[in-house]
């Protein structure tokens, strides 16, 4: 992806101080820099310049770059401290274990709790803020539509359940990634070691001879493996989807996005209309500003990541 045409670099106010970054997902005045810039920044009081870099594989050159370029500030004679750049990247269908080990005190990639920062807004304290705000201008607001924290929190879990089954076929799907890759490698890969800068025939046909059996072989393991067939791809679907649901936390783990989008299309269903989803992010981000205090969130991820900026 060309992370470029989604950032642009900051400008820098005094180049002989080094700057903390802080790189996330999405487009420029996206909705994740625009939660970042709320509660890091603005409610947390960390003095960092967010930057947004398109998708999440952008995440790391964009860093890379930053750090970079302020390298020719180690010949200074008075030895200025060197940009520091850190990244916050959307869970997605990673595993809890996965996301823990991002934590790491000394880390500078880190990843969300949550399947993304939607899923932030998302909680009934601050949707039903929001819904207080939104109901006295729309006319054809239902005067039973959910209001309170636990109506909310309801209708936003009946709705997670709707989702639930997508957020698992993809989640099979990851897994079944992982698990391929870890059984079997079927691509014919790059000499390793390379051969010499101008390989011989014999090397090359040597190579290439035990590649192709390589791959062969791990072709014929991987067809025999019983996980892969009808049977064990829906025993699979089943235990996550079971798993997923004891942990009890539907309104953390499903898609932010196919949830946002469902509760909007609710509303639509139930005569709320003309809110457009730009419109409802804009009043969650004001209902956050109105209702975030450091702790807010069980755990507090942005707390966490205030933290380790530094």
């Amino acid at each position: 992806m060309n992370w470029a045409k989604f950032w642009s670099p900051p400008s820098r106010l005094q180049i002989n101080m080094a700057e903390l970054f802080l790189i996330c997902e999405g487009p420029t005045n996206g909705l994740d820099l625009r939660v970042l810039d709320l509660v890091i920044a603005q409610k947390l009081g960390k003095n960092v310049s967010i930057n947004a870099a398109g998708g999440e594989t952008s995440l790391g050159s964009v860093a890379t770059w930053l750090e970079e370029k302020s390298r020719p500030l180690q010949n200074s004679t008075l030895g200025p401290p060197i940009d520091r750049a850190y990244s916050i990247e959307d869970r997605n269908y990673h595993s809890p274990q996965e996301v823990e080990s991002r934590w790491i005190p000394t880390g500078k990639r880190f990843m969300w709790r949550r399947h993304e920062i939607e899923n932030y807004l998302l909680d009934a304290r601050i949707v039903s803020r929001a819904f207080e705000t939104l109901r006295p201008n729309v006319d054809s607001w239902p005067v039973d539509f959910p209001s309170t924290t636990d109506e909310v929190g309801n209708l936003l879990n009946t709705l997670a359940a709707t989702v639930l089954d997508h957020y698992i076929g993809w989640l099979t799907y990851w897994t079944l990634v992982d698990e391929k890759k870890r059984r079997g490698n079927t691509r014919i890969d790059w000499p390793s070691p390379p051969l010499s800068e101008y390989g011989t025939r014999d090397q090359w046909l040597e190579y290439l001879s035990r590649e192709c059996a390589r791959a062969k072989n791990d072709s014929r393991t991987f067809a025999s493996l019983a996980e892969f067939d009808e049977n064990g791809i829906a025993d699979l679907y089943d235990h996550l989807r079971a798993d997923s649901i004891a942990r009890g936390r539907l309104l953390e783990d499903v898609g932010g996005h196919e949830l946002m989008s469902s509760l909007l299309s609710h509303m639509n269903q139930n005569g709320i209309s003309h809110i457009s989803l730009n419109l409802f992010e804009t009043e969650l981000i004001r209902a956050l500003d109105r209702e975030y205090m450091s702790g807010y969130f069980e755990p507090d991820d942005f707390v966490r990541l205030a933290d380790r900026l530094v």
